[in-house]
């Protein structure tokens, strides 16, 4: 995770001892503490928070175990902060890596593929699990990717005909997939033959010669190597704005896009997009996907 810390502005950590040094430094000046006591005697579940921004948009959670007064860190996660949530149908939750992460995922129609992210708020859930003695229910996820190798590219041109259709074709997809979660086989097989007939014409366009794949494809999201949350996506950019990291000075842009019908927020350092960013033009990069697990 240490190679997404430049994500939100710590381009400057090289090595374990930096990462390390930090860490210390969170623990030991945190702006929020969360704890709670196991069932084994003095030992509890601690989450130290630091916040990074001037309106706590960016920061660092570390997780751990406190124990006659010392703290042990199990995992950190660095975030980036997503007001709205952005998919509200069943995640299932999975504990990876000997209990250091959990996994989410969720099998979302509308991007056509098992959305696999990494789980922001992981000690939180866990001091909940503790509190309450049962997992929390999960009642949404807020999407974020920390992104590093952005390019900017225009739009798809589209006159005003074709952007009316676009939006139709949009909603229709959004309203098939929520048939298809209920069950409904006649929305399963028209989502297939949609998707059949959509990659029959997007591949005869591309044979052709007279087009690229960026004017066939308007956004996409697909998994690169072996790591599961990890992403290439082209997404449309709804809005930018340029955030600080108050610690590092670093500037970084804060992208909130939308891909396909789906919308999220990308955090990328300013240093690592080339060309100009705006509402309307596109952002091609690769993301490592947190959601943070809406629990209350």
């Amino acid at each position: 995770m240490h190679t997404y810390l430049p994500s939100i502005g710590f381009s400057g950590i090289n090595s374990w001892t930096d990462e390390e040094r930090l860490l210390k430094w969170i623990v030991d000046s945190p702006d929020q503490v969360k704890m709670a006591q196991t069932g084994s005697g003095n030992r509890s579940l601690a989450v130290y928070e630091k916040h990074f921004s001037e309106d706590g948009r960016i920061g660092i959670r570390v997780f751990g175990t406190f124990e006659n007064g010392h703290f042990s860190v199990i995992s950190y996660l660095p975030y980036a902060e997503n007001p709205k949530v952005n998919l509200t149908m069943p995640s299932e939750l999975t504990r990876a890596g000997d209990g250091e992460r959990l996994i989410g995922s969720v099998d979302d129609f509308r991007l056509g593929l098992l959305l696999i992210f990494t789980v922001s708020n992981y000690g939180r859930i866990l001091l909940a699990e503790n509190q309450q003695n049962k997992t929390p229910e999960v009642k949404g996820i807020r999407l974020t990717g920390l992104g590093k190798d952005g390019r900017i590219i225009m739009p798809v041109k589209m006159t005003e005909a074709q952007k009316r259709i676009h939006q139709r074709a949009l909603k229709k997809r959004d309203d098939l997939s929520k048939r298809v979660r209920a069950g409904d086989q006649d929305a399963v097989n028209e989502f297939c033959q949609d998707d059949v007939s959509l990659s029959s014409d997007a591949r005869l366009r591309l044979l052709s010669g007279e087009t690229d794949v960026y004017s066939v494809v308007n956004t996409t999201i697909l998994p690169v190597g072996v790591e599961c949350d990890q992403y290439q996506v082209v997404a449309l950019i709804l809005s930018v704005e340029t955030i600080r990291n108050d610690y590092t000075k670093e500037e970084l842009y804060y992208f909130r896009v939308r891909i396909n019908t789906v919308e999220a927020v990308i955090c990328i350092p300013k240093s690592e997009v080339y060309g100009v960013p705006e509402a309307g033009r596109r952002l091609k990069c690769k993301i490592w996907l947190i959601g943070e697990a809406v629990t209350e």
